[in-house]
């Protein structure tokens, strides 16, 4: 095999893997839903339970609704000035069907 095969077949895999990697994380993100527009530190000391109280309020679920967070964050960059709009908060579920309610 010369180098020109070899960079083809280089190429080739790399298309591969990207796409692998393309597909992985469209699966990941497929549970999480993006909420814009909370001022920053709205969240208190808890993110999982102020997104829990915010979405059965705003969203009129029953209270014993069990949303299924695994997780809740800020997204990741560094925290804005206070001119500035503030970050997203990403809310990953345990199941996709919890965010389609």
């Amino acid at each position: 095999m010369d180098v020109k095969e070899a960079l083809i077949q280089a190429l080739k895999q790399q298309r591969v893997l990207q796409n692998r990697l393309t597909d992985q994380e469209g699966r990941n993100r497929r549970n999480n839903i993006r909420i814009f527009g909370l001022t920053e530190g709205a969240e208190g000391t808890s993110a999982t339970q102020f997104i829990e109280r915010l979405l059965t309020t705003e969203l009129s679920l029953p209270a014993e609704s069990d949303l299924q967070i695994q997780r809740v964050h800020r997204s990741l960059m560094p925290r804005p000035a206070s001119d500035k709009p503030p970050r997203s908060i990403v809310v990953n579920f345990l199941q996709y069907t919890t965010k389609e309610m």
